[in-house]
């Protein structure tokens, strides 16, 4: 739903990213399915479409957010011992770190244009 000039191959990194967090979440289903727990069924609130420039800030607030989120669970599984959730978070820590470094580097050059 991206507009722009850029938004054919902005709207690519877009879906990359999608696809990234839909393989963290059927990861972490399945970790959680394992330890006994559910997994949660709620998603984070969806923004859509619009300016680029909005669109990418957006998505990189939350991977922010993510990343802090990933660095407790990394710690807590550490703590308890669960060297096997701590090793898949770890992985998903680093692809989340990746996403923040893509979209930062986007805005700068969007920012210089």
């Amino acid at each position: 739903m991206a507009e722009g000039l850029e938004s054919s191959a902005i709207s690519e990194l877009f879906e990359k990213t999608a696809q990234d967090e839909m393989r963290h979440m059927e990861d972490l289903s399945e970790r959680i399915k394992y330890l006994g727990g559910e997994p949660t069924t709620k998603p984070w609130p969806i923004k859509k479409g619009g300016d680029l420039r909005k669109m990418i800030q957006d998505d990189l607030d939350i991977e922010y957010v993510a990343v802090e989120l990933y660095e407790d669970i990394v710690k807590l599984c550490a703590e308890i011992g669960d060297t096997a959730s701590r090793l898949m978070e770890e992985k998903i820590l680093a692809e989340e770190e990746n996403h923040v470094d893509r979209w930062e580097t986007l805005l700068q050059k969007i920012r210089r244009i």
